[in-house]
């Protein structure tokens, strides 16, 4: 029997909240027609937790939360029913697209089930390896939900994404919403960012935990990432490592498809003893780039010239309890009059970043590098000051 409902009249709305409301009452409809009225009211009741991914607008790439999950819980690949199982598990329904391609990390074939609309169980996951640790499929028309099952392995790096081609590096489920921020700076913005470890650590597992670096904050405020941290980086050429200096200059870093450029490093040149150079003057167009201020100014110069509209973001270097911090604060001083020189917004992290004596312990998992406490307190600081600058 065909169940039509009363619908409001929704012609006023957009076409995209007209086409979810009508979806909505489809699934009503269809569910009526096949169980009548009875336990209506439970069937509400289970669809009315919605995850973040079906906010509308949501920009989400990783799918999968490793928090909300059953623990020690598997799947039945041929009933899609739960079973108990040790070191595994399984996510909550996580609404998908039908005829969307969905990527996973897990070097598995069957890696979870789907789902209709009802949440009732239609068939296992069959994946392909596309690229390496990156396997896709098709999500089958009448799937509406699906779960996947994780080992406590890969928990931390596990990623269950709506696109095809793999991501260039590890996210945690982060929702940003960016649409709230559309008059912010950072909505919408390509940004690229080069400095030493403390930068490259976004992403990265070491020693078993996964950081959440400063970018992470800057995604959620509606930004995409490019992240060219190394570690041991300097503005200006040392014997370890490649410098930031040659990152650019040396090798013309092509910034045409990115709008800012975020700049971080100073500490490795306090430690490596890199001569700091003068600051030069406002008309000066030759510089000595063995030195650190020298290579900064080298480095602006290069892309004030070659990419005019594209910002720079200065960053002075985080305190810490294994370096000079007098010497910090006379680089840090120099990068800020440096900045000055350009016109540049520069954030003073070695003043205004909530790292400092007394605190090393609680934001800093070696007394140099933030721990996850310490990037969510930087990451937050570095998103306000770059959108009021």
């Amino acid at each position: 029997m065909t169940i039509k409902l009363n619908r409001p009249i929704n012609m006023l709305h957009g076409g995209s909240y007209r086409d979810a409301l009508n979806e909505n009452w489809e699934m009503l409809e269809t569910w009526i027609a096949e169980n009548g009225t009875e336990g209506l009211h439970d069937f509400l009741a289970s669809i009315s937790m919605v995850g973040g991914e079906q906010l509308a607008r949501a920009t989400i790439t990783n799918l999968f939360d490793k928090i909300d999950v059953d623990k020690n819980t598997g799947l039945v690949n041929e009933t899609g029913n739960t079973t108990l199982e040790a070191g595994v598990n399984t996510s909550r329904f996580i609404k998908v697209t039908p005829g969307q391609i969905i990527g996973v990390t897990m070097n598995a074939k069957i890696v979870g089930c789907y789902y209709d609309f009802q949440k009732r169980y239609i068939g296992f996951m069959q994946m392909t390896e596309v690229a390496t640790d990156w396997y896709t499929q098709c999500v089958p028309t009448d799937a509406s939900y699906v779960r996947v099952v994780v080992t406590d392995a890969n928990l931390d790096s596990y990623m269950l994404s709506q696109r095809e081609s793999k991501p260039e590096q590890y996210y945690e489920h982060e929702i940003s919403l960016p649409h709230f921020n559309s008059s912010k700076l950072l909505y919408g913005s390509r940004v690229v960012t080069f400095g030493d470890s403390i930068t490259w650590y976004d992403g990265k597992v070491v020693d078993g935990v996964l950081y959440r670096g400063y970018q992470a904050y800057m995604r959620q405020a509606g930004a995409s990432i490019r992240n060219e941290g190394e570690g041991y980086l300097t503005f200006a050429p040392n014997t370890r490592t490649d410098s930031i200096y040659e990152q650019i200059v040396t090798n013309k870093y092509d910034l045409t498809d990115f709008d800012i450029v975020t700049i971080a490093a100073g500490t490795n040149d306090v430690a490596f003893n890199i001569p700091l150079g003068v600051v030069g003057g406002r008309n000066d167009t030759i510089f000595d780039t063995s030195t650190s201020l020298g290579a900064l100014r080298a480095i602006i110069e290069y892309i004030r010239i070659n990419y005019p509209k594209t910002e720079i973001y200065l960053f002075t270097p985080l305190q810490n309890e294994t370096r000079d911090m007098d010497k910090h604060e006379i680089i840090a001083d120099g990068i800020i009059a440096v900045a000055d020189i350009y016109g540049l917004p520069r954030l003073d992290l070695f003043r205004k970043s909530g790292l400092g004596k007394y605190t090393y312990d609680l934001y800093t998992r070696d007394g140099l590098h933030p721990n996850n406490a310490g990037f969510d307190m930087i990451g937050k600081r570095i998103v306000r000051m770059m959108e009021s600058s």
